[in-house]
Order: structure tokens, then sequence, then C-alpha cells
């Protein structure tokens, strides 16, 4: 199995630098490129398609889906890491918005910690778990998956690191993991074998 994990196009929120929620729509470079990345596609071959149910990964996965003639199945588990309710819609520079997230860093490594209603460390990373096997049961030999920066950075950090994930490793690799919007990673499972990374974060459909 190859799995094409691509993350969605810049949204209206990438652009004016504020906190994202489940609504917010594809801005017009956003759609652009995902016109771009569907005619990429046209040169891969892919047995089904698979998105987030949030808005921005959605309208992507259907870009890509009409260009190659594929209906678009949404499963909310590759959805973007939760947030607090408290800081959606708010500027990324917003000093309320920085008050949370710093409470937030300052709880990080307490996995019984939750400032509202946000996923904390654990909780994605038994997302990502939850993830994995699920896309191991599927039967087909090429997925697409159009899903969020967020929570795709773990599950490539789980496929790499495994037990040696926890919330010290996660926070010293996040980072270091930088993603293009309609980037395409590439992992694969052969039976009997570890999951592989054999591609991160190719944009050079953009250019």
């Amino acid at each position: 199995m190859k799995v094409y994990f691509v993350r969605h196009g810049e949204s209206e929120y990438n652009v004016a630098e504020r906190h994202q929620h489940a609504a917010v729509p594809l801005s017009a470079n956003g759609k652009q490129q995902a016109e771009i990345v569907a005619e990429r596609f046209t040169k891969i071959p892919v047995d089904t398609i698979i998105s987030s149910n949030y808005l921005r990964a959605l309208d992507t996965a259907k870009t890509i889906g009409a260009k190659i003639g594929k209906t678009v199945e949404v499963i909310s588990l590759f959805r973007e890491r939760k947030r607090p309710n408290e800081i959606e819609g708010l500027s990324i520079k917003s000093n309320k918005a920085g008050q949370v997230i710093e409470q937030i860093l300052e709880n990080w490594h307490n996995h019984d910690w939750h400032y509202s209603n946000e996923e904390n460390f654990l909780d994605l990373k038994n997302r990502a778990q939850e993830i994995i096997d699920y896309l191991e049961a599927r039967t087909e030999n090429e997925i697409l998956v159009v899903t969020h920066g967020g929570i795709l950075r773990v599950v490539v950090l789980l496929i790499l690191l495994g037990d040696q994930l926890n919330s010290h490793t996660f926070q010293a690799s996040f980072e270091v993991l930088e993603m293009a919007n309609t980037g395409i990673t590439i992992c694969e499972k052969k039976a009997g074998r570890p999951w592989r990374v054999l591609c991160w974060s190719d944009f050079a459909h953009l250019g």
C-alpha cells in the first residue's frame, strides 16, 4: 500500500494568520494550488480519495476528485489538530491567543491536563495511531488522503519514532517538519514490514 498524504491548499486564515476552525475555506491562491496538485494526480494513479471533514481539506479533495474522476470519502479521523474554542478565529498575534498557547505549552507534558476542549499530546498520539491502524485495514493499493499539517506531522513522527515518540520528542521535532500547502507526503506499507516514509511535503508542482 502507498498512501499519498496531501495537505490542503492555502486557506483564508493561513493568509490572515488566524487560528483556524473547521469551516475556514480555501483562499483564491489555495483554490489555484488545489487545481495544480489535481493536475499532478492525473499522472499518479490512485484507487480512492479520503478527506478530512474540514472545509479547506474537503474542497481540495473535491478539486482533485473532479479532475481524476474519483468520488471523495469523508472521514473525520483525518481532521486537523483541535485547538481550544477560545482561540479559534483569533489572530495568532493576539494577546489572548498567546496567553492560551503559553498555558498549553507549560502543561504540555501533563497528559491529564486540558485548557478546555483542545487535543493534548496524548490525544494526538492516540488519534495518529488510529489513523495508521485504519489505513492498514484498507484494501486499496494506492490511497490519496487530503488532510492537515498538524495531524500529519504526528502521524509521520509516530511512523519514524514509534515508542520513542513522547511529548518531549514531539516538541523537539514538530517545528522541524515544515510543510507546504498541497505538499505531498508518501508513506508505504508492505506486508510483514514496517511503514516507510518515501517522500516529505513535495511541492514541486507549485514551481
